[in-house]
């Protein structure tokens, strides 16, 4: 798959090395999986498609927080008519984002549209509630006509809010401030805070299981910035489906942690070099967290 054969960085050997240098080790739990996950069957190419399962996972109860309503402009740049798709999806944190495509003009708007309020917030309109769904600001014109809203509340809700998008979305102008021309709007309001299933699509031939690794270690790297890194060595059945063509050769998905019965969806970003893998760099729990849900307590 495609971030197994990309080199690690300099900086995370370095990370690595730390956490080999002064590691704590222990078992880890039954039920702990690492596997490439989709969130659409749609990005499975056919040939690849015999490989892949569905994968129920749990999200858990967070708190909701009501972001401030917005000053967004009564005038409408781009509407669904520009959208071509709208996908639930996740961004480079590895949180709940929706994946925009547009139609060709609404590419050339976009664009256009980026060039004028570079430096300006640009505002995601659900234009049939009329609530702020994304507001970003504009740092550079946007070309090609792919745009990603993060921050868009949760895995499970994602679907439905990007089917929302697609038949509802708006683009408008936002500022903090009153201006003429522009009407205070209140935040998107998500389903209260509850735990919710979503599925994904996991490939099933390289899915590794706790019986793939010796065990979990916890790397002190604490003269590093305080980073913490996991690093879960292979054992020899581990890897050996590491060098399977179903893993070598497949191109979809990104390499994601599963843990818990029903699986939950580790927030963390995972690298592997043929003999280990490495857990760092978590959103939302401390690397320490992760130690303790995922180290076996015997």
């Amino acid at each position: 798959m495609n971030n197994m054969k990309k080199p690690m960085s300099a900086f995370f050997l370095f990370l690595a090395g730390c956490a080999a240098a002064h590691a704590e080790t222990a078992p880890l739990r039954d039920d702990f999986m690492m596997a490439p996950i989709v969130f659409r069957r749609s990005q499975i190419p056919p040939a690849e498609q015999r490989y892949y399962q569905a994968q129920v996972l749990s999200e858990p109860a967070a708190p909701t927080s009501d972001e401030p309503p917005l000053w967004v402009s009564d005038h409408v740049l781009l509407d669904h008519r520009d959208i071509q798709s709208a996908e639930a999806g996740w961004d480079a944190l590895r949180m709940p984002a929706i994946d925009i495509t547009l139609t060709r003009g609404g590419m050339q708007k976009l664009y256009q549209i980026t060039r004028q309020y570079r430096g300006s917030r640009l505002v995601l309109v659900d234009g049939e509630s009329h609530t702020v769904i994304s507001a970003p600001h504009v740092y550079k014109p946007i070309w090609g006509g792919r745009v990603q809203a993060g921050g868009t509340g949760s895995f499970a809700e994602n679907p439905m809010l990007a089917r929302q998008i697609a038949e509802h979305g708006e683009f408008r102008a936002g500022s903090e401030r009153p201006r003429a021309g522009f009407s205070l709007m209140r935040a998107y309001r998500r389903k209260p805070s509850a735990t919710q299933e979503f599925t994904v699509w996991r490939q099933a031939a390289c899915t590794f299981t706790a019986q793939d690794f010796s065990h979990i270690e916890r790397g002190d790297a604490s003269d590093n910035a305080g980073k913490t890194v996991l690093r879960l060595p292979l054992n020899a059945r581990g890897r050996q489906k590491y060098q399977s063509p179903a893993c070598l050769d497949a191109e979809s998905g990104e390499m994601a942690l599963l843990y818990g019965q029903p699986a939950e969806l580790g927030n963390v970003n995972v690298k592997e070099d043929g003999q280990a893998f490495y857990l760092f760099g978590a959103i939302g729990k401390d690397m320490n967290d992760y130690w303790n849900i995922l180290a076996r307590q015997d």
